[in-house]
């Protein structure tokens, strides 16, 4: 859901924000636990602001994102995202704004008493100022499979990008599991990023890894959520959060720390905080971006 400003995350925050709590299209890693409901409605707004440093190009990036999701736990789950992002150029040389809607359902079946099997498939539509990403259509598909009390998840998921001078074919394979009586989840994630037969910044494929780790410090109330990626990332997506990075610069590693606290059992307040590091091998430039991010999140 995050779209960098054309390439950078959308949303990478929120949406793992949202994500783990409201529909398992989030599913990096709770944030809070929302009480367990039948059904649930929930509504969420975000607003990011990136800074560069280094960057010979890039002065700042803006982001906004609303959803709408609705679940029913262990059965199935629809939701809608609505992102708009900008990045602002330096030497007043104007700006890419980017619109990014994505469309997700999930569905969960029961394979045994103790396990659910799912899939998930999304689209996400693109408008942008950025001519070689401008109306591509992203879908993405992953199979899933998760324990009932929560305590373990597993994903194999596949996305593909078709820009004007590239087509980009991604797999991710994810595991996730609970520790000390679901007070940690540790979740591994691996990117492997095909990228056809034109070669982006000298290569031909990228890989990276992606960990992250939650702390629930008060059950239902606050959660720390560390975050860190290693490798290389070229047009990557992101499964929790909807990002599609436009942009071919190389992305190198990133870390960052989500603060999850529930105001009260309906309404929860989210805050993050990230750095990423990126390469531009055209013009010799290595840059970094720190994102700062705010959300709210509020069920029916």
């Amino acid at each position: 859901m995050h779209f960098r400003a054309s390439h950078e995350r959308q949303m990478k925050t929120a949406l793992s924000i949202i994500a783990a709590i409201v529909t398992m299209h989030f599913a990096s890693a709770p944030v809070v636990h929302a009480a367990e409901q039948p059904s649930a409605i929930s509504l969420y707004g975000q607003a990011t602001y990136g800074a560069y440093s280094n960057s010979v190009e890039r002065s700042k990036y803006t982001s906004s994102m609303f959803a709408l999701t609705y679940q029913k736990p262990d059965n199935y789950s629809a939701s809608l995202y609505i992102m708009n992002s900008t990045l602002y150029w330096k030497h007043s040389l104007g700006s890419i704004h980017t619109v990014a809607p994505e469309i997700g359902l999930t569905k969960w079946i029961s394979v045994s008493p103790e396990d659910l099997m799912g899939i998930r498939v999304a689209v996400t539509p693109i408008t942008s100022d950025d001519s070689n990403a401008d109306r591509m259509i992203v879908p993405y598909m992953s199979i899933m499979g998760k324990s009932r009390d929560g305590s373990a998840y597993v994903d194999l998921g596949y996305a593909y990008s078709n820009y004007i001078d590239t087509t980009v074919n991604q797999i991710t394979a994810s595991y996730g599991f609970s520790l000390f009586n679901s007070q940690l989840w540790l979740r591994t994630r691996l990117y492997y990023l095909d990228l056809g037969n034109q070669p982006v910044e000298g290569m031909n494929n990228t890989t990276a890894i992606e960990q992250k780790l939650t702390w629930y410090a008060i059950p239902q109330k606050l959660s720390l959520t560390f975050s860190g990626l290693i490798g290389r990332r070229v047009h990557g997506y992101d499964p929790d959060s909807g990002i599609v990075y436009t942009l071919p610069d190389t992305q190198h590693g990133s870390g960052g720390v989500t603060i999850g606290y529930s105001i009260n059992p309906a309404l929860h307040l989210y805050g993050e905080v990230d750095y990423e590091s990126y390469s531009k091998q055209s013009i010799s430039n290595n840059y970094g971006v720190t994102y700062g991010t705010v959300g709210l999140n509020y069920y029916f």
